[in-house]
């Protein structure tokens, strides 16, 4: 039902939205919206263990902002709301990235974000975290899809009497594969390769000096199918997509050092299926993302929405 309704309301406005006239002089200004519903069987959700999880969200988020610029702009900038849900826990919030291009189909930029946490599990207290990123950003945007982005970020967290302080770099590169010499598919059909590296500092008492150093080093691969020819009708364009992927954790030892654990998802697996609606300066993106590890029993489904209004 939650999910019906949050396609619903992003519908409506999508409709609603591309009917507006905007005045001339805000061309550079967009906005984007987006809310996230996962569900998973893990029963045990581990507050510390979700402070890791908001890199690579942060990069997921910023790899498909990316991929939604306008070339033929030298200058954006796009406040945005972003909201998640999930048993016990929820987080809303919103920022900005600016971007601008100094050189054709190339551009840099910056990210800040900032995001109120809510955690809650029954019979216990309700946990309350503030968190943020701000990170610079450099990428080029070819044809059919290739793409390069490199990003260094700072994020914080605070938990009750938890501290985080993390930085990290994350890159990503994206290719299209022909494979009509294979008789396969000749267009559409990209491929991509993502690399992480992370150190979060925790303290479990803001009190404490020291701090726990907390290392990850990810690697992603796998398959984009996207066709180059979409629907069109009129002013409204439709095009689906469709993710196989494959990430890889190293330090799987390192990454919750601070807490004595140890990461048992070192292998997962993701499956998604998605589609694009434009219809005139609104794009509407629905996915649907299964991730599974490869070494447990653990899965995680996320179904999201995103609305992007472009002035």
């Amino acid at each position: 039902m939650k999910k019906k309704l949050l396609l619903g309301i992003l519908l409506l406005a999508t409709s609603s939205f591309a009917e507006m006239e905007i005045e001339r002089g805000y061309e550079n200004f967009e906005f984007s919206a987006s809310y996230k519903y996962t569900s998973s069987n893990v029963k045990e959700f581990n507050v510390l263990k979700e402070l890791h999880k908001y890199e690579e969200n942060q990069n997921a988020f910023l790899s498909k902002e990316i991929l939604t610029i306008n070339l033929d702009k030298n200058n954006i900038f796009r406040p945005y709301f972003i909201g998640e849900k999930r048993k016990d826990y929820d987080n809303i919030g919103g920022g900005i990235l600016v971007f601008h291009s100094y050189q054709e189909n190339k551009y840099i930029g910056f990210q800040i974000d900032g995001r109120k946490i809510n955690f809650k599990k029954t019979g216990q207290e309700k946990l309350s975290a503030n968190r943020g990123m701000v990170r610079l950003l450099y990428t080029e945007i070819g044809e059919n899809g290739k793409s390069f982005l490199i990003s260094p970020y700072y994020i914080f967290d605070n938990l009750k009497d938890v501290r985080n302080r993390g930085v990290g770099i994350y890159a990503r590169q994206e290719i299209p594969l022909n494979l009509s010499k294979y008789n396969l598919i000749e267009d559409g059909l990209n491929g991509y390769l993502e690399v992480d590296a992370h150190r979060n500092k925790i303290k479990k008492d803001k009190d404490n000096k020291i701090s726990n150093k907390n290392d990850s080093i990810s690697l992603g691969t796998g398959l984009i199918y996207s066709p180059i020819e979409e629907y069109e009708n009129g002013n409204l364009k439709v095009k689906p997509e469709i993710i196989l992927g494959y990430n890889r954790e190293f330090l799987e030892k390192r990454e919750y050092k601070s807490f004595n654990e140890k990461e048992t998802n070192v292998d997962t697996l993701k499956v998604g299926v998605g589609i694009d609606i434009e219809y005139k300066n609104i794009t509407l993106n629905i996915e649907d993302t299964y991730e599974k590890s490869l070494n447990s029993r653990n899965y995680e489904n996320r179904v999201s929405g995103k609305l992007t209004y472009k002035f």
